[in-house]
């Protein structure tokens, strides 16, 4: 009795320890489940999170290669990496993507604020002919005013025509760092190794005229200190002696030729229907955030405030020699003259003063001798080989230099006259 009673004992022993061990694997089976399906949906998750990420990439390589680029952009990805939409909304100076990645039943949404790259406008882009005049003429370009990072100085046309850059008979040396490219042809007169013809057009921002002069006019005449600060439309032509700055994005209205012997600064937009001509001053607007349309119906001409019009082209009537020296400038002067730039150091025209004097010193600053030489030990390489001799050069122009800058700076008090 005894021995029955605890071989039943022993069944049910054993029967427990088996539901427990099936409750237990049956567990373990449920949680590798889970976790599996957890691991999926993690895995779509992150898939999802990349390929919104790839739209972004994708909007921003858009935009390097059409600054002025909005709308949309989707793609569906290989290997069943998901798919994207990405929308762009360009406001000029920046542009705001949101993209859209999408696996399976999962999306994720990333957006970005990114500033257009420099590198992706050039210097000038137009529809029409470039003609260059001067005996020398420079081309380069920075990152920004704030971040003086050398970029490529590179200039666009999208006309057809056999001779769409070319230069008058004053151009005798052109030195441009990027590439001169046209639909049309390029002429010899840029260095063999920057120039491109037959090249792709180059989408421009659309200029509606009609819509920049949907506005109601109420000035006919420019204000003696040059600040227009309400929509003003001129008859006839338009000769302003000084600068010109335009204030809340307002519009001037020339019908006739404009031709402006100064600075045109501001915020807002001027149309001309005849010529154009600026005649501008070397000093940078450092607050202005959007600048001022020009939409001008015929020929529109930039000229430094040192030339003056002669026949079909402009002639340098002074400073030749201060020209020339810029002319020659090396790419990469402005960084490698900025970088650890002793504090003493002036940061205007002065500066080249400075250096002759500190290079001719016989006990030049010690914070002098390390910016320009370098010092392996600080790890500082000092001014490169090619900016070392370009300012060793100029050495007999500092004067000159100095002359042509207070000059070149418009004074406050100017005239302005209007022609019929």
């Amino acid at each position: 009795m005894n021995i029955k009673n605890k071989r039943g004992i022993a069944l049910i022993t054993v029967m427990l320890i088996s539901v427990i061990m099936l409750i237990m694997i049956l567990s373990v089976f449920g949680i590798t489940s889970n976790n599996a399906l957890f691991m999926s949906n993690f895995r779509d998750r992150t898939s999802a999170l990349y390929a919104a990420e790839a739209g972004i990439h994708k909007a921003m390589y858009q935009l390097s290669t059409d600054p002025y680029f909005a709308g949309n952009i989707s793609e569906t990805m290989s290997q069943g990496l998901g798919s994207f939409s990405a929308d762009v909304t360009n406001g000029g100076l920046t542009a705001t993507i949101i993209s859209t990645g999408t696996i399976g039943a999962f999306s994720r949404t990333v957006r970005a604020v990114v500033e257009t790259d420099a590198n992706a406008y050039s210097a000038l882009v137009c529809d029409g002919k470039i003609t260059l005049s001067g005996d020398s003429v420079y081309i380069n370009g920075i990152k920004s005013v704030k971040y003086p990072k050398i970029e490529l100085g590179n200039i666009h046309t999208n006309s057809s025509a056999l001779d769409a850059i070319a230069g008058d008979p004053s151009v005798t040396k052109v030195t441009i760092t990027g590439k001169a490219t046209a639909v049309g042809g390029v002429q010899n007169v840029i260095p063999d190794g920057h120039r491109q013809s037959n090249a792709s057009k180059i989408a421009m921002k659309d200029l509606d005229k009609s819509a920049l002069l949907n506005v109601t006019f109420t000035q006919s005449s420019i204000p003696a200190d040059g600040q227009i600060t309400q929509n003003t439309r001129i008859e006839g032509n338009l000769q302003i002696n000084g600068n010109l700055r335009l204030n809340n994005n307002t519009v001037l209205y020339v019908v006739g030729d404009l031709n402006v012997k100064g600075a045109l600064t501001g915020q807002g937009a001027v149309v001309v229907e005849g010529t154009t001509k600026l005649e501008g001053i070397t000093e940078l607007d450092l607050d202005n955030k959007t600048g001022v349309v020009i939409y001008g119906e015929g020929d529109v001409s930039v000229a430094h405030p040192l030339y003056t019009e002669e026949g079909k082209g402009y002639t340098r009537v002074e400073d030749v020699d201060v020209a020339k020296f810029f002319a020659d400038m090396p790419a990469n002067a402005p960084q490698s003259i900025n970088s650890n730039l002793p504090p003493d150091a002036p940061r205007d025209s002065s500066f080249f003063q400075w250096y002759y004097e500190q290079s001719a010193a016989s006990n030049p600053s010690s914070s002098f001798i390390i910016w320009r030489d370098g010092n392996p030990l600080l790890g500082q390489e000092g001014l490169s080989p090619d900016v070392k001799a370009w300012l060793d050069s100029g050495s007999p122009m500092s004067t000159k230099v100095q002359t042509w800058d207070a000059r070149n700076r418009v004074k406050n008090s100017v005239e302005y006259y209007k022609s019929e």
